[in-house]
Parts: structure tokens; C-alpha cells; sequence
């Protein structure tokens, strides 16, 4: 897949053969480049589900009228080494039948009831660390199970080949500093 910086892109987590008592919960969103060369691993969505950056993805909204679905749009960037970006993320899931445990609460509907939000998101909270290093990252190939939840299991979107628009030439692959040089 191929964007260029400023592109809006639109990430889709869907699970499929759940029933109607579960839900899927996006969290713990990272992106990192395909290499070593990348330094950085910036957050996306903090272990709530919650945005660290507005401007690298925004909370999710959970449609209620489809629970096996979740959607964002983001605007596409790179990193300054790098013209590979890779998401990854956390997915759990929910059984709303299950009274225990933290799942049954982590989502507060909105004034109609066709919408959501993390519960832990309604809260205020100073900025959350954004770039991560490999000692702090969850484990995407076998991520510990959240309690009082049915999975958790990590996934990763198709790697995207990232352009700069160049008005003299056209698309370009650039590796110019000012992309997410620093998001401090």
C-alpha cells in the first residue's frame, strides 16, 4: 500500500465470528518504522484505548450498531529514516454478559446510545509519554490477557509505503528530517 505525508488514511480493526454479547476494544496503538534504523515508536492509543496524540490518531469512537468494528482516521506521516510505516495494536474482546471483571465498564455510551467511548478517556490527563522505547512496548506476538476479559491478541496493519509530494516532480520518496523529527 502507498500514501504520501498528509494523506488521510482510515484504520479498521473488524473481528468476525463474535457474538452479539462482544465487543472489540482497539488499545496499546504504536508506529514504527520496518527497520532498525527507526529510533523512535510513537504511541497512538495508550493501554486505556485512549489518544496520546491527537494529531497521530484520535480515540475511537465505537459505533454501537456494529460492536465487531472499530474505525479512525488519521493523517498519514513518516518518519525521517524511514519511507516504511507499520500500526500495530491490541485487540480485546469483550463478553457484556460477564458481570466481573474491568470489560463490562469500558465503554460510556453517548447521550443517543449509538456511540461510545473508553470510559478511561472521559477523564482528564496530562500528556502521556509518546515515544516509546523496545523496553516499554506490550507484546504484540503474545500480549498478556487483560482481566476480566474473553482475548487479547496484537495485530498489525499493511506496511505503507510513504511518499512526500514534490511540487516539481511529483511523488517523491523523501527521507527530509521534518517529519516526526521530534514530537516533544
Amino acid at each position: 500500500m502507498d500514501s504520501e505525508v498528509g494523506n488521510i488514511i482510515e484504520h479498521e480493526w473488524s473481528c468476525t465470528g463474535l457474538n452479539d454479547n462482544q465487543f472489540i476494544y482497539v488499545h496499546d496503538c504504536i508506529a514504527d518504522g520496518d527497520s532498525e534504523k527507526t529510533a523512535q515508536t510513537l504511541s497512538m492509543l495508550n493501554s486505556d484505548g485512549c489518544q496520546v496524540d491527537e494529531y497521530l490518531m484520535e480515540t475511537p469512537v465505537y459505533n454501537k450498531k456494529s460492536p465487531h468494528t472499530v474505525t479512525r482516521r488519521t493523517f498519514m506521516f513518516k518518519f525521517p529514516s524511514e519511507t516504511i510505516v507499520r500500526h500495530r495494536c491490541l485487540i480485546s474482546i469483550c463478553d457484556t454478559d460477564v458481570k466481573e471483571g474491568t470489560c463490562a465498564g469500558a465503554l460510556t455510551s453517548n447521550e443517543k446510545g449509538d456511540t461510545a467511548q473508553p470510559t478511561a478517556c472521559l477523564q482528564e490527563f496530562p500528556d502521556a509519554k509518546k515515544t516509546l522505547v523496545p523496553s516499554e512496548l506490550p507484546n504484540y506476538v503474545a500480549p498478556t490477557l487483560r482481566p476480566g476479559w474473553h482475548a487479547t491478541f496484537g495485530v498489525e496493519a499493511r506496511r505503507i509505503n510513504v511518499f512526500q509530494q514534490d511540487d516539481l516532480t511529483g511523488v517523491k520518496e523523501s527521507n527530509q528530517r521534518r517529519f516526526c523529527s521530534s514530537f516533544y
